[in-house]
């Protein structure tokens, strides 16, 4: 056979779609080598698979060989063509596959098929069990994210229930255990926020390696682009030598040559990246392999096509792994941008967190400093109470020492008395027998003043009167002494009165402080009543939040923990974009009205030039049937009656308005007389109460009158001068009571001029009411007791149903007049037909539309 023949046989169509297989050098028996050297190399040629005659396996390669071709390799439309392989012709050997050698490639070729089945099973099955670590990760997160809500949750809880309890219990509770509760809660915190810090390490060492990956990916790319470069470079120098078949037997294995030595550098660098890249250990130690084979390939032309067939195959499995590393790169951004909105979500949500702590922290501070000094007011109040149960204690002994002493010294005070006046009369008995002595011896000396001479033996006497004299002057001595005690006594007395009243200011400021204490708890109570109905209303808030966002009911109830407030935002933003939805839907319904509105107008247009057309048809029919006056003139009648009836219903109106008007101004007064009649009542109870006060300060000043004169006998009788210091006192008394009597005589001539300017206008009113009634046509009677005369006035009930009467009335006459309306108009529409009746009758038109007259409207 000639070459110009086999390559005839060889050569392809360029316009079908279908590749051909890479021929296989058979083995053993298939194999027959001819013993001329210039005997060329007549290789099988496969027939090209078209579309119609095919088997399933040959199909199965086709579509996976296209998939690999359009989706790893960037090639263009007539690349695949490139990648067809040629029958190459040899030096020294032929070819002649035998049956069994087509079953053998046949073979291969399933082989080969159930090879890349198993391997997409295997990549398939590899990224199932990434995906599933990704998901178990994910709830990993979740569970952690979850576990720290729960513990946000019961730290915020543990605040609460805290600051609750210090603020709800009415018991004092010890500073010490307020502290170590909120140092534990600040421990809590601060463990939170640590565990916040670690998370945001986290991941941004996710952000990180996911960086990696993508670098790796863009160089692993890079690299499997120059990897195709070469291949395309080593087949296109294999189709050349193919074309050209002396050149391809003189100068083939120097052009491999060169291009393998060309090649070096590039697969060096090749090497070098897939070393770098560490993290794609597979797919480097692949590419580092085909480029070790590319420099150990053979350079006999026999050795080419398997090497080629093993690249190719190699470079298939390199595509497919560049796909799975491309799908892997795919979902590892997915989780990027899934771990990024994530990352965003968690700042945000440690963020509000981090702030809601902070205002957490500073309520507990305020909370703190609030309890602080309740606290240390509870104490002093505490320690001023006891202080001044002390002191009460204390003033209260000190009282009772001093009415007992005061007691002894009223007795003490009595028998003084008692012995003082017992001395006075024997005073006054001794002082009666002194004068009558010293009366019995003036007469004696004068009478025995001669006689003193002759009476010498008269001495005892003298002696006697002289022990006589001496005892008197003991008496009035002991009296006396008797009378400075009783000073005594009195400024004693005196002394512990001072104290008894020094002792009841101190009571006094005692129990004013006490009073103070007391309101100042129930402030502080209140305040913390305040506090709660607060945060009553910021739970019922959120409550009402999440009913009006519609919100689970296990959401709104971590919604009133006072956590969930993601949720809330969450929801609030769904809501946002359901009115932005709402509204472009109301925009759309603008633009429908107002196109609607556009042809309504235009409708109004051409309604207005018909009803213009109408006008001029009407006035034409005016000016054509003046001769129907005589027709009209009941309708002018009918009109003149129905402008009677508005004037009449215009007259009642004002009637009506007036009568309410009036109604109004009766009821305002009715009102004013009630509450005059209140005042008059309680005045004439205050008067009454003044009239008792009167008499009984007569009758006081009566007894005290008497009094006074008994008292001012006892006192000329026996006073002394403190008793004389009473009397003025009791004096005084008597003008302020007097300045009293004469203040109430003045109060009392007041209140009787305010009654009798009561009495004028309650006169006033009832000629008010009496021209009520007479305008409502009610009964007013007069009594006459002597020359008083009395009204007997209709109850305000009487008047109040006469005005719902007139009302009623009122309201009947008008719908009367309505009624009355409404039939003159029914008459018009009667006349107005048979007018058109006539008229249609008169122009012989069957159709009434023309002669259609304009009602007026009620």
């Amino acid at each position: 056979m000639s070459l110009s023949s086999l390559v005839s046989k060889n050569s392809i169509d360029s316009n079908t779609d279908s590749i051909l297989l890479p021929s296989i050098r058979p083995s053993g028996a298939n194999q027959v080598v001819s013993s001329t050297p210039n005997l060329l190399v007549e290789s099988t040629r496969i027939q090209p698979v078209s579309r119609n005659r095919n088997s399933p396996d040959d199909t199965l390669h086709n579509i996976s060989l296209r998939s690999q071709s359009s989706s790893s390799l960037n090639l263009r439309p007539n690349s695949a063509k490139s990648l067809r392989t040629k029958p190459i012709l040899g030096n020294s050997t032929t070819l002649n596959l035998t049956p069994n050698g087509k079953q053998f490639i046949d073979m291969q070729q399933k082989l080969k098929a159930e090879k890349h089945r198993s391997e997409l099973r295997e990549m398939t099955i590899i990224s199932l069990k990434q995906q599933l670590a990704l998901l178990l990760k994910d709830n990993q997160e979740s569970k952690l994210a979850t576990c720290q809500l729960e513990q946000y949750k019961n730290a915020f809880n543990k605040i609460e229930s805290v600051f609750d309890f210090e603020l709800e219990s009415e018991q004092a509770i010890e500073p010490c255990v307020v502290i170590a509760r909120v140092e534990q809660v600040l421990t809590e915190t601060i463990n939170l926020k640590v565990e916040l810090d670690t998370m945001n390490c986290y991941i941004s060492q996710l952000q990180r390696e996911l960086y990696r990956e993508k670098e790796l990916s863009t160089g692993l790319r890079e690299e499997i682009e120059i990897k195709e470069s070469n291949v395309l470079e080593l087949e296109g120098s294999s189709v050349a030598t193919s074309n050209n078949p002396q050149y391809f037997n003189e100068n083939i294995f120097e052009h491999q040559q060169v291009d393998l030595n060309s090649s070096l550098p590039c697969q060096e660098t090749v090497k070098q990246n897939c070393l770098i890249n560490t993290e794609t250990p597979e797919v480097a130690q692949r590419i580092i392999d085909c480029i070790n084979r590319l420099q150990d390939i053979p350079c006999t032309m026999d050795d080419t096509n398997s090497s080629i067939l093993d690249l190719v195959s190699e470079l298939e499995n390199a595509t497919f792994h560049v796909e799975c590393n491309k799908s892997h790169l795919i979902s590892g951004q997915e989780r990027y941008e899934r771990l990024s909105v994530e990352n965003r979500a968690n700042r945000e949500t440690i963020s509000r967190l981090a702030s809601q702590l902070q205002h957490s922290e500073e309520e507990k501070s305020h909370h703190d400093k609030i309890v602080s000094s309740l606290k240390d007011d509870a104490r002093k109040s505490e320690i001023q109470s006891k202080c001044l149960e002390a002191d009460i204690i204390s003033l209260k002994l000190q009282l009772d020492q001093i009415v007992d002493s005061k007691t002894t010294l009223l007795q003490q005070l009595t028998q003084l008395q008692n012995n003082q006046e017992n001395a006075k009369r024997k005073s006054i008995q001794l002082s009666n027998e002194k004068l009558e002595l010293e009366s019995k011896l003036s007469s004696l000396e004068n009478a025995l003043q001669p006689f003193t001479q002759s009476l010498n033996q008269g001495e005892s006497l003298d002696n006697h009167i002289k022990n006589c004299i001496h005892g008197l002057e003991a008496k009035t001595n002991e009296i006396n002494e008797s009378n400075v005690i009783i000073s005594q006594l009195k400024s004693r007395i005196e002394e512990l009165e001072t104290e008894l009243t020094t002792v009841q200011t101190q009571y006094n400021e005692v129990q004013t402080n006490n009073n103070k204490f007391a309101q100042e708890l129930t402030y502080y109570e209140s305040q913390s009543e305040l506090i709660q109905r607060k945060e009553q209303q910021f739970s019922d808030f959120c409550h009402q939040l999440g009913h009006d966002m519609l919100i689970e009911p296990e959401l709104n109830y971590v919604i009133e923990g006072g956590i969930a407030y993601d949720t809330l935002l969450a929801r609030a933003e769904q809501l946002a974009r359901y009115e932005t939805e709402k509204l472009t839907e109301k925009s759309q319904a603008i633009v429908s009205l107002r196109n609607k509105l556009k042809l309504t107008q235009q409708q109004l247009h051409n309604k207005e030039l018909q009803i213009d057309v109408l006008q001029r048809r009407y006035q034409g029919l005016d000016e054509k049937h003046r001769e129907l006056q005589a027709n009209e003139d009941a309708s002018k009648k009918a009109n003149e009656e129905h402008q009677k009836i508005a004037k009449d219903c215009s007259q009642l109106r004002k009637q009506a308005l007036t009568n309410r008007n009036i109604i109004q101004k009766l009821k305002d007064e009715l009102e004013q007389t009630c509450e005059i009649r209140r005042d008059n009542k309680s005045m004439s109870t205050e008067i009454t109460h003044l009239d008792c006060q009167i008499q009984q300060l007569t009758m006081d000043k009566k007894r005290l009158h008497q009094q006074v004169a008994r008292a001012a006998k006892e006192i000329t009788q026996q006073i002394p001068k403190q008793e004389v210091i009473k009397i003025e006192v009791n004096n005084t008394k008597i003008e302020e009571l007097k300045l009293e009597n004469d203040n109430l005589r003045s109060e009392a001539i007041k209140t009787i001029s305010g009654l009798d300017s009561i009495k004028a206008r309650e006169g006033e009113l009832i000629e008010i009411i009496c021209t009520i009634a007479n305008m409502l046509e009610l009964p007013v009677k007069t009594k006459k007791k002597g020359s008083k005369e009395t009204f007997i006035i209709p109850t305000q009930d009487d008047i109040k149903s006469a005005l719902t009467d007139l009302i009623e009335s009122s309201r009947m006459q008008h719908d009367a007049n309505r009624a009355l309306r409404e039939s003159l108009l029914d008459m018009e529409k009667t006349f107005r037909k048979n007018v058109c009746h006539t008229l249609a009758y008169i122009n012989d038109d069957d159709t009434m539309d023309k002669y259609v007259l304009e009602v007026p409207e009620l």
